[in-house]
């Protein structure tokens, strides 16, 4: 299995690479579905206002290019039948639907990107330069693809495979004379267009270090080619990694001899590794079953002139074939474009998104009733809008895409989440029994004073106050109310011992509620002690004047 050619000597004459970079907004804790559309309307009218991303009015014709319309035609409906219907109107939306779940943006200006690497500067074709956006989720997702037709290596594809993608530097390397050396990232990139070369200095280990050690924006720093190639504007929200600096990245290879591809280099372009001098870069343990978890190999049989195989490990998925071959060139590098880079999409929004919600359920606990909801609604609209298992009939397809979310693990991530989700809403029914046992405990309290006063009245009589006997003359003398209603002031104490009763009584019935811990009552709890109290002294007072001589 070890045999081969060695890397340097299989020659590549067809590749493109698609990177596929996926960003979370982080507002901060107790994020809510609303605060997450008011900051992605902004984010879109950034990009707007910017001049430089223009939205896709039609999805279905996001690629079509050069002058043969009849060609992009039959590529677009290739694509559009290859999917489920659901899928469809997820990837395809109507030109005119408002509520469509993702939004696509073009961007313009920019058509060549000059790579320079350590030991090798490279100019590609910019195919493919667009951004995706879920208002819902405050998820973006950045896709660039390039390729050349410049004769190559094996070994330096497998070089611009692992340091291209990088976000930002993963470590620093010292030199005596250079300094802090980035490593596993270019050196330098340049993007051309038709008007102007854009270019930005490389990063250095100070920037890097101020953007990590700083006390209120502490985050991983971010290579200043993606930020110019994206924008100032999109890059004053707060975007989030959902992966480490590996962006992760799908390939096309055209080589004259893939049958001579050595087993460590499978491996290697499986992995998106950099080229290296051990026939094998993992121990035998760790590549048990490669093939069977690894290769799809439905159409690889050297033997019988079948040369097609697709390696996939979830943050790469990678197509080789002969360069001989007018299908691989033609046929397979269109659906590659196409079919797979859908599935692609799909499966790499499916994780940024749920490690979106994942991260904001872990706080949900401290939202209130309303953005509690909203965010049960954001995770049950994932699960009925954008969970898919399957997407495509096609049996290629299906497994193709099995393999890919197996390896990023969807499935299990979806499980945790939804487990999550049940955990929340669980505390929210929690808190809804509580509200209704306090509203319960509200209308006893009600239902108490009630009582009281019903006592009072069954012993007094309900006519206790109203009596027609004279006011006393001593009062008439000092009042100018000679004509005023009469009334009998030897009432009044037993006026205030009816007050007093009521007091007591519903402090005494208040006292024997049941008091949670934070609760109205029981914060109340020595109120009504010293309310009863005050009642008692309010009743002996009065009782006092009554029966005084």
């Amino acid at each position: 299995m070890t045999d081969g050619l060695d890397a340097s000597k299989i020659l590549v004459d067809g590749f493109t690479e698609i990177l596929f970079w996926p960003l979370n907004l982080d507002l901060g804790p107790k994020t809510t579905t609303d605060a997450l559309k008011k900051a992605m309307i902004k984010v879109e009218d950034g990009l707007k206002d910017e001049e430089i991303w223009q939205e896709v009015k039609d999805p279905l014709r996001a690629l079509d290019e050069g002058s043969d319309e009849e060609k992009n035609k039959r590529e677009a409906y290739a694509a559009f039948v290859y999917f489920h219907p659901f899928i469809q109107k997820v990837l395809f939306p109507k030109t005119d639907d408002p509520n469509r779940l993702l939004r696509q943006f073009r961007r313009s200006g920019i058509t060549h990107m000059t790579a320079v690497f350590k030991n090798l500067s490279l100019t590609f074709v910019v195919k493919r330069c667009h951004l995706y956006l879920i208002s819902e989720t405050g998820t973006a997702l950045f896709v660039l693809e390039i390729s050349t037709q410049h004769l190559l290596s094996l070994d330096k594809v497998q070089t611009i495979l692992e340091i291209l993608r990088r976000a930002y530097p993963p470590f620093w390397e010292t030199d005596k004379k250079a300094g802090n050396i980035p490593g596993n990232i270019p050196r330098e990139v340049f993007w051309h267009g038709p008007k102007e070369d854009r270019h930005q200095p490389p990063l250095t280990f100070e920037d890097c270090w101020e953007q990590v050690a700083a006390k209120d924006t502490r985050r991983t720093p971010r290579a200043r080619h993606w930020e110019e190639v994206l924008g100032k504007a999109f890059f004053e929200h707060p975007w989030m990694q959902v992966t480490d600096e590996r962006i992760p990245a799908m390939a096309w290879i055209s080589v004259d001899q893939p049958k001579e591809i050595s087993y460590g280099d499978w491996v290697r372009l499986a992995f998106l590794d950099s080229p290296g001098l051990a026939k094998i870069p993992y121990g035998s343990g760790y590549l048990t079953d490669f093939e069977k978890n690894h290769c799809y190999d439905a159409f690889w049989n050297p033997k019988e002139n079948l040369t097609t195989r697709y390696l996939v490990s979830g943050y790469g998925f990678v197509s080789v074939g002969d360069k001989d071959s007018g299908y691989f060139k033609d046929a397979i590098h269109q659906h590659f474009r196409r079919h797979y880079f859908y599935m692609g999409l799909i499966a790499h929004l499916q994780t940024a998104i749920l490690l979106s919600l994942s991260d904001r359920l872990s706080d949900a606990n401290e939202l209130d009733d309303q953005d509690a909801q909203d965010l049960q609604k954001s995770t049950l609209d994932f699960t009925h809008r954008l969970w898919f298992p399957e997407i495509s009939n096609h049996v290629q397809g299906r497994a193709l895409f099995a393999l890919w979310r197996r390896h990023l693990g969807t499935d299990r991530l979806y499980e945790q989440v939804m487990r999550e989700a049940q955990e929340h809403n669980a505390f929210l029914n929690v808190q809804a029994d509580r509200k209704a046992a306090e509203a319960a405990t509200t209308l006893n309290l009600i239902a108490t004073i009630g009582l009281s006063l019903s006592l009072v009245a069954g012993i007094l009589g309900m006519n206790v106050l109203v009596d027609a006997g004279p006011m006393p003359v001593v009062l008439q003398e000092k009042t100018s109310l000679k004509s005023a209603a009469s009334w009998d002031w030897s009432h009044l104490p037993l006026v205030l011992n009816t007050l007093t009763m009521v007091l007591g009584l519903s402090a005494v019935g208040l006292l024997l509620l049941p008091k949670e811990k934070g609760s109205l009552l029981g914060k109340a709890g020595k109120g009504l002690v010293v309310a009863a109290i005050l009642a008692g002294v309010g009743w002996a007072v009065s009782s006092l004047w009554r029966y005084a001589p």
